[in-house]
């Protein structure tokens, strides 16, 4: 089971699993697709970029994930599997911990939504370095969730968890969860199905 190998790759980085699977449902149920062509996989990790390396290929160049696509196409087949998916995202996910770790001063490994505002955002060692700046002012100062996924993670972490354990509480809340989300309800062609099914 796809929850099985969250917890191991939480466990394998060092990152709290809610920031894996938070990144999967966030964008499965908040940033669905409508387009019917070159869909990404689970967390919609990128394969490539323009103007620079995107954060999968960075993960593979720091030996994070046991991948070396030879091609953005080969890496792009690579990430359509829910299995490689996660993988590649609880990578990017500790490269962004290890970057607040060496650069401010702070561990976020266990703030989901610190986490996840990162996955969506980027540009981790950037904002490192502007917090590190704020704590030579402000001993005290903390990064706090932004952008979207971040918030999103924080007020539905008892979602999250419960997808997790998929016990009966997560199967019981779960028409109540569709009901506030009837649009992603609507869209199983999405990738609904293996992101939500496969945690």
């Amino acid at each position: 089971m796809r929850r099985e190998l969250v917890r191991a790759a939480a466990a394998r980085y060092g990152i709290a699993e809610e920031a894996i699977a938070g990144a999967v449902l966030w964008d499965a149920l908040e940033n669905p697709y409508k387009r019917p062509l070159m869909r990404l996989g689970p967390g919609k990790v990128r394969p490539s970029r323009l103007g620079g390396p995107s954060a999968a290929e960075l993960a593979e160049r720091a030996g994070l994930v046991p991948f070396s696509p030879a091609t953005a196409l080969a890496r792009w087949r690579l990430l359509q599997r829910p299995d490689s998916a996660i993988i590649y995202i609880s990578a990017i996910l500790a490269s962004h911990a290890a970057d607040y770790r060496e650069i401010a001063g702070v561990e976020i490994s266990d703030d989901p939504a610190v986490l996840c505002t990162l996955y969506q955002g980027g540009d981790s060692a950037e904002r490192a370095r502007r917090l590190a700046d704020r704590r030579l002012r402000d001993p005290g100062a903390m990064p706090r969730a932004a952008d979207e996924m971040g918030p999103w993670v924080a007020e539905h972490i008892d979602f999250v968890r419960a997808a997790l354990r998929a016990g009966p509480s997560f199967r019981r809340s779960e028409a109540e969860w569709w009901r506030r989300f009837p649009t992603a309800a609507r869209m199983p062609e999405a990738g609904l199905e293996p992101a939500t099914r496969g945690l």
